[in-house]
């Protein structure tokens, strides 16, 4: 993966809505908001905050990364606007279970290098972002987020569906002819634009396949839900007690 091109590209999502519940109704049930601000949460893909500011609303503590510094920039200026506090430098435990609502802002220097001890996290929430992430990387991403997970904890990630690949694939099929392009390369022009020049790729995922990825990285199945006229997916993935 050519990591300065995606965070080239991916800049785009610090312009994406900044009030997402908004946006997609269904979203904070599907990844389970209410339950996940309980504890100590990892915002994987911050983008510009919406999901960050979501969680630490229902009083979550929140350490939120992404490969983009512009991204981890905004969101520290929504979560500062909203005057919630900071945590110190630390990515500690110790630190994180004495204080109350939280935030912590990190930019990673890759996508499958989490900086952060072993079970840290009571949850991880990702929306939309894995998909996005080359296959190989993303497979070293999820053994990352397992390894920082808290047994018993769990997992909330987003992923395309098979049945928004399916409303795409006669534009995709025009664009791999056009442009020569590998199927994910022209679905994630559909999904998230940009230009012949971006570096941008999407995967699709049916439910089956969603949780045989997970599972294969010893994560457990709890529930996949499905939103925004299904083109989207949630599943909601343990990790054993």
């Amino acid at each position: 993966m050519d990591i300065e091109k995606s965070r080239s590209f991916w800049k785009v999502a610090g312009s994406f809505p900044p009030e997402k519940e908004t946006v997609y109704p269904a979203h904070a049930a599907a990844h389970c908001f209410d339950d996940q601000a309980k504890g100590r949460v990892l915002e994987y893909g911050c983008g510009g905050g919406s999901d960050t500011i979501s969680l630490m609303r229902r009083g979550a503590a929140v350490f939120f990364v992404d490969i983009v510094p512009e991204n981890v920039a905004l969101t520290r200026q929504r979560v500062d606007q909203l005057k919630f506090e900071w945590f110190s430098q630390t990515h500690s435990r110790e630190v994180v279970d004495a204080v109350g609502r939280r935030a912590h802002g990190v930019v990673l220097e890759r996508s499958d290098d989490l900086p952060f001890e072993d079970c840290l996290f009571d949850s991880i929430n990702c929306h939309g972002v894995l998909h996005h992430i080359p296959e190989a990387t993303m497979h070293d991403v999820i053994k990352q987020m397992f390894r920082v997970l808290k047994p018993g904890g769990r997992l909330y990630a987003m992923l395309y569906t098979e049945h928004l690949w399916a409303k795409c694939w006669p534009t995709m099929e025009k664009l791999i002819m056009k442009h020569d392009w590998a199927d994910d390369r022209a679905f994630g022009y559909m999904t998230d634009g940009g230009n012949d020049q971006d570096w941008c790729i999407a995967r699709a995922y049916t439910e089956l396949q969603g949780i045989s990825l997970f599972c294969s990285h010893g994560f457990e199945f709890v529930s996949a839900t499905e939103y925004n006229d299904a083109d989207f997916r949630t599943f909601v993935m343990a990790r054993p007690a």
